[in-house]
């Protein structure tokens, strides 16, 4: 799951798992409709995507990983 960033000011923790990704910024490259996961890449990869909120968040938003669901962020 991830929400639209809007600016970052926090200290990352670093981990060596896939809860890395949790609090990393990402890119929209596939935009994300309510009901329809899209993808970010985030970290050099790219990953399925949904928001909590059922949002649409468009192509080109920078937004914030919250969560890490199987291979869903």
């Amino acid at each position: 799951m991830i929400k639209k960033s809007f600016a970052s000011n926090g200290h990352q923790k670093l981990s060596t798992n896939i809860d890395a990704l949790v609090g990393r910024s990402g890119t929209v490259i596939q935009t994300i409709e309510p009901n329809t996961p899209g993808r970010v890449k985030a970290n050099g990869e790219v990953w399925r995507a949904t928001t909590p909120d059922n949002t649409t968040l468009a192509q080109g938003s920078i937004v914030t990983i919250q969560a890490v669901k199987g291979n869903t962020i």
